[in-house]
């Protein structure tokens, strides 16, 4: 099996605009590529926005533009966007694991999507979350286990499950039935209670655990957005990226601008701990303006 250099992208998508965050996804897989990454993920629904605001929009009052803007810019997959996408891992010589916001053809159904590209640029699968998170069962619909995707790479089995179904045990089993061996956790959550999660997943299927959530603030939503100072409070989220080694209570969390090492003392230091002889694989990070790239040793 082959060895990866993983990286997990920390950016603000350009809100709401589906042409523009492709272009946003191509500078930034361009400049992860350059620097040796050989799979690039992206966090939950990065095109073209997670949609924050349902967090604190009156729903049926104040949030029918934004969910019109999201719907106009939703991905059909496959479809144009699919394509750009696909033509951007070519380019890079890079899988790409990005969460969209999926619609059909026909209706008006919104997904949470995370999609899959290999190196070539073929869209090699799709996972839609299965179960959506309080208010966001006003946005999207629900899928189903036939998504449950797990793809073959030269550096192992890659899947994973997005946010908060992450706590679902069944979803959980379904991809370790299916020997993965990276596993991917695009979200919008943060803290200390996620750093657990994806403790726990290292440890419980053996897997290395890469999470990633967006950057994103309130000056990055239009001002001409109605509703925008209640909808939108300053920040929006911190959002961080994580890797997490199999079998370890230790996570490397990387923020725009520096390493650090999580540990129970919370201490923080420059540089990767020691490897000692015969310990199990550490991932060592490397942060590039808002680029994370985590390197599995």
């Amino acid at each position: 099996m082959e060895k990866v250099k993983v990286a997990a992208v920390q950016a603000a998508p350009v809100f709401l605009d589906t042409e523009a965050t492709v272009e946003l996804v191509e500078k930034l897989v361009t400049e992860a590529a350059a620097a040796g990454a050989g799979l690039i993920v992206f966090p939950e629904t990065f095109v073209p926005t997670y949609p924050d605001w349902i967090w604190r929009a009156k729903p049926w009052q104040d949030s029918g533009e934004y969910y019109g803007r999201l719907l106009e810019g939703s991905v059909v997959v496959p479809g144009p966007v699919t394509e750009a996408l696909g033509r951007v891992a070519r380019e890079a010589g890079a899988y790409l694991a990005i969460g969209v916001n999926e619609k059909e053809s026909r209706g008006s159904t919104i997904y949470n999507t995370l999609l899959y590209f290999d190196d070539a640029g073929h869209l090699l699968g799709k996972h839609r979350k299965l179960v959506t998170t309080g208010p966001e069962r006003l946005v999207w619909g629900y899928g189903d286990r036939s998504t449950l995707t797990v793809i073959e790479t030269p550096f192992g089995r890659v899947g994973g499950l997005i946010c908060w179904e992450n706590y679902m045990p069944l979803a959980r089993a379904a991809m370790y039935a299916q020997g993965i061996d990276i596993w991917l956790a695009p979200t919008w959550d943060t803290g200390d209670d996620w750093v657990a999660t994806l403790r726990h997943i290292a440890r419980e299927g053996r897997v290395h655990v890469i999470g990633c959530a967006a950057c994103q603030h309130s000056r990055d939503v239009p001002a001409g957005m109605p509703e925008r100072a209640r909808c939108t409070p300053m920040p929006m989220t911190t959002g961080c990226a994580r890797a997490t080694r199999r079998s370890s209570r230790r996570t490397a969390a990387c923020s725009p601008g520096r390493w650090s090492e999580r540990q129970e003392s919370s201490t923080r230091s420059s540089t990767p701990p020691a490897r000692a002889r015969g310990a199990a694989p550490w991932t060592r990070s490397v942060t590039i303006h808002g680029l994370t790239c985590s390197i599995f040793r």
